[in-house]
Order: structure tokens, then sequence, then C-alpha cells
């Protein structure tokens, strides 16, 4: 963690790429900061000097490396990110020839985000063009606004709050994600949210018996397949490339990351949505037409786009048969660090599994 990017160390490279960006200041003085560049959400930073509990991209890490990465077109900052689903319809030319095939649109990835502050809130706006392969061949004008406000404690209503809290900091926001297609023609589509982790920690799935994982490529790990128990228990590596969606009617819209800082305590990276086993999970198998249905989906890297990992949760989708060309979703993220049985025991109260 120590060689990981810190408050100070991202801000500085930022002003002096000349990058906007704005910081909210959550609970306990914990920070995020958001980038106009990417639209992405960075951090939480437990202070100034701290590193992000979210994987940053080491070429962040100095000015000279990330105008070089701006230089090059790159688009993995790292952090968390909204981009749209299904990827096989907006990322992939040929669901044949999946890597040979992926891009990422320049209309999504930096996009063209405007930043501004109203009230306490961060306000993420663009308008998106998109066309569309293998599901449509139409193209998508979407409009995108996202709202980042300081959230509150899932925990604080609960009779044993106080006492699960003491010693614990904490911190939380709400993502809120409005979805608008603009034009007369409107391929499916959905909000589509990524963050990006440190490797070392367990991220925690909770789900029923009869949860079904669905691998998308790579070599899953046995423990990204199988539940244990009345989880899905995985272990971010960084080392081992895959991913795997996990169908809704199984899951809860909820998961939560573990890991621990170099001081011996351990940090939850809590993880809410609107979940719906009924609603259209547009996202495919990229060797299965028809295979969807998954509002969770994670995400194991290697060296090809920087040893993390991605927690990653689909919001409700507008276009094709859905009927709607409108939606907004509510993403939750809420940090907890302190000594690992007390964040052990707020995992198992939030998350009803032991980690």
């Amino acid at each position: 963690m120590n060689s990981l990017i810190t408050y100070r160390q991202l801000t500085g490279v930022l002003e002096a790429n000349g990058e906007t960006y704005r910081t909210l200041v959550l609970q306990d003085d914990i920070n995020i900061v958001i980038t106009q560049r990417g639209g992405r959400i960075f951090g939480p930073f437990l202070g100034d000097d701290s590193p992000s509990l979210t994987w940053i991209n080491p070429a962040l890490a100095e000015a000279e490396s990330f105008a070089s990465f701006v230089g090059d077109d790159e688009w993995n900052m790292g952090g968390e990110r909204v981009w749209i689903a299904p990827e096989i319809q907006y990322n992939i030319r040929d669901r044949a020839d999946f890597w040979g095939s992926h891009h990422v649109p320049t209309q999504l990835d930096p996009a063209h985000y405007q930043v501004y502050s109203i009230h306490g809130e961060i306000i993420l706006s663009a308008e998106m063009t998109l066309q569309a392969y293998n599901l449509s061949s139409d193209i998508a004008h979407l409009q995108v606004r996202r709202h980042i406000q300081r959230g509150e404690n899932p925990i604080a209503a609960l009779r044993v709050g106080a006492k699960l809290m003491q010693g614990v900091q904490f911190a939380s926001y709400q993502h809120t994600v409005t979805l608008d297609d603009q034009g007369q023609i409107a391929p499916v589509s959905e909000s589509w949210n990524l963050t990006q982790l440190n490797p070392g920690g367990v991220l925690l799935i909770p789900c029923t018996p009869a949860a079904e994982a669905s691998p998308y490529f790579g070599d899953p790990a046995p423990d990204s397949l199988t539940p244990q128990g009345s989880a899905y228990r995985i272990a971010i590596t960084g080392e081992r490339q895959y991913k795997v969606g996990y169908k809704a009617a199984g899951v809860f819209g909820r998961m939560g990351y573990i890991n621990m800082l170099p001081d011996g305590q351990s940090y939850l990276l809590l993880r809410n949505f609107f979940n719906n086993p009924a609603a259209t999970y547009a996202e495919e198998v990229p060797d299965q037409i028809g295979a969807n249905g998954h509002s969770i989906h994670v995400y194991n890297g290697g060296a090809q786009f920087g040893r993390n990992g991605e927690m990653e949760a689909s919001g409700q989708a507008i276009g094709g048969s859905t009927g709607r060309s409108h939606t907004t979703d509510v993403f939750t993220m809420s940090v907890f660090v302190g000594q690992p049985d007390s964040i052990n025991t707020i995992a198992e109260a939030l998350l009803g599994v032991k980690p």
C-alpha cells in the first residue's frame, strides 16, 4: 500500500497537467476526488498522505508519466467509473474475435464530461453518441448525468450500530446516474458502474442457493464460480485475468471488499445498488448469444490492464424491448476502516455472511 498513490500526490499530478477536478469531503475528513477526464471518482483517501483505497493506475504517480498516458490516448486511469453497457454491444465490434475487436470509444472514455459543484454535490454531465454492434447496428444518442454527494451510515439505525462503530472510521458517498436516450432509435443501454480494487483482499457477494455464475473470458478461479456457503468469496489477486457474471436472480444488490492497510487495519468497501431479478440486464457472455441477466460482474486483472480487480454493478436498462427511454440508478459506496475484528463484524452485519 505504501507505493500506492496518495491524495496529495494525485491532486498535484492533476494540477501539473491542467486537469479539472473537484474534491468532496466526506465523514471523518475522508476525501474523494472527481475528475472531468473520464468522469472518475478516486479514493476514498483517509488523509492527504494516505493511499487511495481503490486502485489508481501507477501512470498517475508522476506528472510526466501522466502526460505521456494522456498523449497516448490511454483510458485506464483507475478509481470508479461509469461506462454504458452492454460491453458486447459498444466495445466489441466482433464477438467472435473478442480481444481482436475490443476498443473503448472516446465518447465513452474519456468522454466529454463537464464537472461542477452545486449545494455540496459534484455533478458530471456528458452526451455520448455510441455505435452499436452485435446486439444492434443502430447508434445510441445518450445523455448521462451523475450526481455524487455524501451518503449515510448503513448501520446507524441498528441498535448495536454505535457499538459496532467504536474505533472505526467511516465515510460514504451516493452516486446517482441518470441515463436518457436522445435518439429515435434506441439500442438497449444501461449504466455500468465499475470500481477498480487494490489487490490482496477478498470480495464477498452474498447469494441464494440457486445462484448462477457465468464465465465471460479468461481462466476463472474456482472461488469465482462456486459459492462457499451463502456467498461467493473471491480473492482479488491482480494476477489471473478473467471475468465472471452473476445472475440477478441469485444475488441481492450488495457486495463488499475487505483488504488490509500497512498499519494492520482492515477496510471494507461496501457497494449497494438496486438489484432487480425481473429486469433486463442485457450484457451477454461473448461466445453465448442470449446468455444475459447478470447484474454483477467481477474482473480479476493481469498485466494487460494493470494488476487490480473490479467489482461491477449494472443499472436498469433503457431502449430495446424495455419501452423506456429514461432511468435513474443509485449506487452507494460506504467505507469502514478499523481493526480486523471490528471490520469483519460490520461486514457480517451488512452482508449476512462471515468474512
